[in-house]
């Protein structure tokens, strides 16, 4: 609060409201908003989790597929409606950010959380960033070298999206088989012929036909063994501070609200970026 010069924070404000709005076991759940003795020091009360994700993957030297996760930042989630409106680009952080959102698109869907989906799950399975990009050209670029380069006859509309203007290099062909083959003798991770099709699904550059969440939940992959199991089966980890979780994290995906004051400070949005 103390950074904030015109109040409290509106994303604060949705972030708190949707929490409370409901409840449901796969989202970190709060229990109440407290302020402390000034209105300096708000703070949402949440049941206790051990680990971020990055952190246990971090701490872990094989890789798992026992865990409940929670989803528990929602610091720019928004409610929307039909029709859609117009929204900032500058949305979700940068590592795990579409690409009609880099590509300036301002109606979107939660098409885009699909995309971070897929983001993630890569990441689960190499124990690395699919895509580490440092600015939103540089985000881009990373995708097309693995994905290929967009065009009308994937993706139709893409020509016409704000970003396109910039020149990027053709990549032709989709790479993204070769870092999640079927078999590996190297160590790279591996994964069956199913779980290729529902990364690929997610990692879909047309949002019309990205894979529905719906959809996902029913994919033949999550009927693979090893099978989802109960908790009472899965594996504990020992819990790290958070300090030490923020001292470990030598690389950071950058914060988009960040971006947004930097661009707001330089007088115009998307200034050294791909509307720069």
């Amino acid at each position: 609060m103390e950074k904030e010069r015109e109040g409290f924070p509106l994303t604060s404000l949705r972030e708190m409201n949707i929490l409370l709005s409901f409840h449901h076991p796969s989202i970190v759940d709060v229990k109440e908003v407290v302020v402390g003795s000034s209105l300096d020091s708000i703070f949402m009360v949440m049941e206790y989790m051990e680990h971020d994700l990055k952190a246990l993957m971090e701490t872990m030297k094989q890789p798992f597929s026992q865990s409940e996760l929670k989803i528990c930042d929602f610091g720019l989630a928004r409610q929307y409606g039909s029709p859609l409106k117009p929204y900032t680009y500058l949305v979700v952080t940068l590592w795990y950010r579409a690409p009609e959102l880099l590509l300036g698109a301002r109606q979107y869907s939660t098409a885009i959380d699909m995309w971070s989906l897929g983001c993630i799950m890569a990441e689960l399975l190499s124990k690395e960033p699919l895509f580490n990009g440092k600015t939103e050209f540089d985000q881009l670029d990373k995708i097309f070298r693995t994905l290929g380069t967009p065009n009308e006859t994937i993706w139709p509309g893409f020509s016409k999206l704000p970003g396109v203007k910039v020149n990027f290099v053709k990549h032709q062909y989709n790479q993204l088989h070769k870092k999640f083959p079927a078999t590996s003798f190297t160590g790279t991770a591996v994964l069956s012929d199913a779980g290729f099709d529902l990364l690929n699904r997610l990692l879909t550059y047309d949002p019309e036909k990205r894979i529905t969440t719906e959809a996902a939940l029913n994919h033949e992959w999550f009927r693979e063994v090893p099978l989802p199991k109960t908790k009472a089966f899965m594996p504990t980890f020992p819990a790290h501070h958070a300090q030490d979780r923020r001292m470990r994290r030598m690389l950071k995906s950058p914060d988009p609200l960040e971006e947004q004051r930097r661009k707001e400070l330089q007088g115009e949005l998307g200034t050294g970026g791909v509307f720069g």
